[in-house]
């Protein structure tokens, strides 16, 4: 069975065509599902073998298959998997698409394996999106991506998040107290 998901990402506004071969190493594609941490993968002439774990149930396991990129704005991603069959993501004039080919019929689709795919999607979107503009704040944030967040396992991107909020609260606690010291003490 085969669904299309609309993901919403104006690619019409970029400045440069994404392409997405480029942009979308089978390596970056697994580090942005939010279930799985990506032990080791292993890619020759196309074809790849991943070694996952998921990162809720702890369980480890392999996938195998084949990605290409046969236009510039078009990534396929086969799988050797019960469940998700293919994967393909693909840009129309406008706007960013994915369709998925489930191993299952509609009635089979759980609600929990659809959401984690739409999750999988929406980083994948939000990747993409970085990639839509060329300022020097884009450019920063996707090196931080690139090098700090995306090799994270899902536990550390979200410790390092919560310590990233505390260190802003903290650091807005301070500018406070020297504002209330200047203001009311140097008086």
């Amino acid at each position: 069975m085969q669904k299309e998901y609309d993901l919403s990402l104006p690619v019409a506004e970029a400045k440069n065509p994404l392409v997405l071969g480029k942009l979308l190493s089978i390596e970056t594609l697994f580090r942005l599902n939010p279930h799985w941490m990506l032990e080791s993968v292993e890619e020759e002439n196309g074809n790849f073998e991943a070694h996952l774990k998921d990162h809720v149930t702890e369980q480890e396991f392999s996938l195998s298959g084949t990605i290409a990129a046969p236009e510039k704005g078009r990534l396929v991603v086969t799988l050797d998997h019960e469940i998700y069959q293919s994967i393909e993501i693909f840009t129309t004039k406008e706007n960013l698409m994915g369709v998925v080919t489930y191993g299952c019929t509609e009635e089979e689709l759980t609600e929990e394996v659809e959401r984690h795919v739409v999750l999988w999607l929406r980083s994948v979107k939000e990747y993409l999106r970085m990639y839509l503009k060329e300022s020097l704040n884009a450019k920063i944030f996707r090196y931080v991506m690139n090098k700090i967040v995306l090799t994270m396992t899902p536990s550390q991107r979200k410790i390092s998040l919560m310590l990233i909020r505390i260190t802003v609260v903290e650091i807005i606690v301070i500018l406070f107290i020297v504002v209330g010291y200047v203001i009311f003490v140097l008086k």
